[in-house]
C-alpha cells in the first residue's frame, strides 16, 4: 500500500517533490553531408545525413554522463556553435567532396535565396494582381452573355 497517495485529514494529498527521471541515454553519431541551405550566406552548407553509427553501443546512465562532463552541458553562446566558411569547406573536403561540388552547392544556395527574396517582394503586388485578374474575369463574363 502506497500511503503517499492517501488524503490527509484536510482532504488534500501531501505535497510531493516533483522530478523527472531518465533511465539511460544512447548517443548516435550521424554522418555529415553537403546540404543546400539558403540561410548559409558565405560558403557551402553542412548538415547531417540519415546514416548513423554507434561506436559505443552501450547506453550511458544519465547521472554518470552529467558527472563525467558538467562543463559540456552548459549552454554555449551562439557564436561558439557556428562554423565559419573555411571550417565548413575544410570539413567537407576532408569528407571527400570536390571543390566543384562545393561551388555547385553555393550557387544553388544563392539561387534559392534570390528566389525567396523575389517571392517576398512579389507578395506586396499580389493583392493588386488579384484585383486586376478578378476585374478581367468579370469583364469577360459581362461580354460573353451578349
Amino acid at each position: 500500500l502506497n500511503t503517499s497517495n492517501i488524503p490527509t485529514n484536510s482532504g488534500k494529498l501531501p505535497r510531493q517533490k516533483r522530478r523527472v527521471n531518465f533511465g539511460t541515454i544512447s548517443i548516435r553519431y550521424y554522418n555529415r553531408i553537403l546540404t543546400e541551405n539558403p540561410s548559409t550566406v558565405l560558403g557551402p552548407s553542412i548538415g547531417i545525413g540519415w546514416k548513423y553509427y554507434d561506436p559505443y553501443t552501450r547506453p550511458i546512465p544519465l547521472l554518470d554522463y552529467e558527472r563525467r562532463d558538467k562543463k559540456s552541458l552548459l549552454l554555449r553562446p551562439a557564436h561558439h556553435l557556428v562554423l565559419n566558411r573555411e571550417q565548413r569547406e575544410e570539413m567537407l573536403l576532408d569528407l571527400g567532396y570536390s571543390q566543384k561540388e562545393l561551388a555547385i552547392s553555393i550557387r544553388n544556395n544563392t539561387r534559392t535565396r534570390n528566389q525567396r527574396r523575389q517571392t517576398v517582394q512579389n507578395l506586396g503586388a499580389q493583392r493588386m494582381e488579384e484585383l486586376i485578374q478578378n476585374a478581367g474575369e468579370r469583364f469577360k463574363k459581362l461580354f460573353s452573355r451578349r
